[in-house]
């Protein structure tokens, strides 16, 4: 997690907000987070990894991450129940 909020941090300052090469530190660190249970801020970088993604025209890359938003955010009362 460390390093990759400092590669976000850092993409940020000397790339901005809306370079595509942004979104994989962003992709990262949502996925890591999303592991560790923080499913609530996976779904805050995996948005702006998304967005950043249609905004550069790729929309495959875009619907990938809205993929995994859709399934972060599922109830867990969705989920099968271990037996």
């Amino acid at each position: 997690l460390t390093h990759a909020r400092r590669a976000v941090e850092l993409g940020r300052t000397s790339i901005g907000s809306h370079d595509e090469t942004l979104a994989t530190p962003l992709t990262i660190l949502g996925t890591s987070l999303h592991h560790l249970g923080h499913a609530t801020e996976a779904v805050a970088c995996w948005g702006e990894a998304a967005q950043i993604y249609t905004e550069k025209g790729l929309d495959a890359d875009a619907n990938a991450l809205h993929q995994h938003i859709r399934t972060a955010t599922l109830p867990n009362s969705s989920l099968p129940t271990p037996r």
